[in-house]
């Protein structure tokens, strides 16, 4: 549950216009990477 957590202040401090770290880009960069689509079921 940490790295949601991570994920979510990192997100909330962008929103923000702050400044994250070099490495917390390029970990959120990997992570965008490995996002895949999922389609809903049409009902």
């Amino acid at each position: 549950m940490g790295e949601l957590s991570d994920l979510d202040r990192q997100i909330e401090q962008l929103r923000r216009c702050e400044l994250i770290k070099e490495s917390e880009v390029k970990a959120l960069c990997a992570k965008a990477r490995n996002v895949q689509r999922v389609d809903s079921p049409v009902t």
